[in-house]
């Protein structure tokens, strides 16, 4: 997947360009602690940034990682609306999640 900013040199363009180059180093940030999150790379072409970020829910060339949102465990099992540690105790407590996951959640 490739994200860009437009090619326009302005302070929300900047902005924009400041965001994609954020999310590259928070996802550097959380593989080199033994996170796993998507690889990804980032560049310059003239004025616009691109994002390039490797799908993490494909497995091979037609297959699918099950995924379900944090907000799909929090209405099926819990029903808080709140934030990250709310829920992630919640669903500890009610045995849906691992004390790893909860780790990693919090």
């Amino acid at each position: 997947m490739v994200k860009f900013t437009a090619a326009l040199d302005t302070p929300v363009s900047e902005r924009w360009r400041d965001l994609l180059l954020a999310e590259h180093t928070a996802l550097q940030v959380l593989r080199e602690h033994g996170v796993p999150a998507a690889q990804s790379m980032t560049w310059m072409h003239g004025t616009p940034r691109f994002l390039e970020v490797q799908r993490f829910d494909r497995l091979g060339a037609r297959g699918r990682r099950a995924l379900h949102s944090f907000a799909a465990l929090d209405a099926g099992f819990v029903g808080s609306g709140g934030n990250w540690p709310v829920i992630a105790s919640a669903l500890l407590k009610t045995g849906v999640i691992t004390p790893q996951a909860f780790d990693t959640a919090c």
